[in-house]
């Protein structure tokens, strides 16, 4: 069986990016006012860190009343809020003038999914390491760690700034629980702390086709940076019985176009 062209992958992300954007169930609002013209697939998503199970209103930062304002939301309209912990709540949105605030009109706790670890070589461009942060998000991860390894030519990022695009692509999608992203690590170290269940899937040209790989309810994603992982690299990864190989399509990727293909590849097949 010859390995999935690469363009079948662009196919699974864009299909995949529509599941993801309905896959918040709503809850029923307490409140009917102003909802049987707004459902799930039309709701804007703004993410209050401060949302708790109780809360009965929102106080809304100056950041979350600019999204608002950029998305043109008007006085009596309905928006999905997030809190990143797994909480989406539905509520009324009351403007005057310039000033946003917000009343809960009802919530829902959404459960923590399965560990989906992307762990991706640091790259020597910032703006395509955050992307792959953002795709990373939007795809299901549920934690992102930069590698430094032999290859790795600026072992540096900014985690604040990453987590800031981790929060807006939350946003975007309507994922339910922000990912972590983590300091820099080590291949050996992200052996060790993952889960002892977990599948460690690394992308190869001659890997098994995606359908042939095994997918358990714990998952590593290792990528490594331009120029890939080095052959002592993928000794360590091989000499562990979790690791598995699997195949990305004909032809060379980039890290970070990698990183995508195989977390969408996982994605899909996610129940």
């Amino acid at each position: 069986m010859t390995p999935t062209p690469v363009f079948g992958f662009e196919v699974r992300i864009v299909s995949y990016e529509v599941d993801i954007a309905h896959s918040i169930v709503v809850p029923s609002p307490k409140n009917t006012r102003n909802s049987s013209a707004q459902t799930e697939h039309t709701m804007h998503h703004v993410y209050a860190e401060s949302l708790e199970p109780d809360s009965s209103s929102l106080t809304l930062s100056p950041e979350i009343s600019r999204h608002l304002e950029a998305l043109r939301i008007r006085d009596g309209e309905e928006v999905l809020a997030l809190n990143g912990r797994g909480l989406v709540a539905r509520v009324q949105i009351s403007r005057r003038a310039d000033e946003f605030s917000a009343v809960v009109l009802s919530d829902q706790l959404i459960p923590e999914p399965e560990p989906l670890i992307l762990a991706l070589g640091c790259l020597d461009h910032r703006d395509r390491f955050e992307f792959a942060v953002e795709k990373a998000v939007e795809l299901g991860a549920t934690r992102i760690v930069p590698l430094h390894t032999t290859r790795v030519q600026r072992a540096k990022v900014n985690i604040d700034r990453l987590n800031t695009k981790a929060v807006a692509a939350l946003t975007q999608s309507g994922r339910t629980w922000l990912p972590q992203v983590t300091e820099i690590s080590t291949i050996a170290n992200v052996l060790e702390t993952a889960p002892s269940n977990a599948e460690i899937i690394v992308g190869e040209q001659h890997g098994e086709p995606p359908s042939a790989v095994p997918l358990g309810n714990a998952i590593v994603i290792a990528v490594g940076p331009e120029g890939g992982f080095t052959d002592d690299e993928l000794k360590v990864l091989r000499s562990d019985p979790r690791m598995r190989s699997m195949a990305i399509g004909h032809h060379r990727l980039r890290a970070e176009t990698a990183a995508v293909a195989l977390l969408a590849v996982v994605a899909s097949r996610r129940p």
